[in-house]
């Protein structure tokens, strides 16, 4: 799992640069305990949706095989917009962070991203959108003859 959250933290870290993005508050996981009501900014709470770890094997006939860990995991970030402006600009700030994926993307890891509709959180009044992307990865170490 650590392998997996600093690979999607490189990511999140670059979009944080992205001059755009500067009046975006990035946070770690959206839980119940989540007590920042009203929204005063754009907030963008990133967490691990779900992940897949196996053993397995790259390469083949072509080339040597190496044994190592094929990674998969779906990460998530919700983008809560100001509880005053009712949404405004939020789908523009979602669809831009689409764009930007790619280039915050340096190991091109990211195999699949979406973005959902406009969606309500009762919790904390606000409305927000979901950015849904997939990682993938292999870590590998010994060659294998084969």
């Amino acid at each position: 799992m650590t392998q997996i959250k600093q690979k999607i933290d490189a990511v999140v870290k670059n979009l944080k640069a992205v001059p755009e993005f500067s009046k975006v508050r990035f946070v770690r996981e959206y839980t119940d305990k989540f007590t920042e009501t009203p929204i005063s900014g754009f907030l963008a709470a990133v967490c691990v949706k779900s992940t897949e770890l196996c053993e397995t094997y790259l390469g083949g006939l072509i080339m040597p095989r190496k044994k190592g860990k094929m990674y998969r995991a779906v990460a998530e970030i919700r983008v809560y917009a100001p509880k005053n402006q009712n949404g405004s600009g939020l789908s523009e700030l979602v669809g831009e962070m689409m764009y930007r994926l790619e280039d915050a993307d340096e190991e091109n890891i990211i195999t699949g991203a979406k973005a959902g509709a406009i969606e309500f959180d009762e919790n904390v009044s606000a409305v927000f959108r979901r950015l849904t992307f997939t990682v993938e990865f292999f870590e590998g170490g010994e060659e294998q003859n084969g």
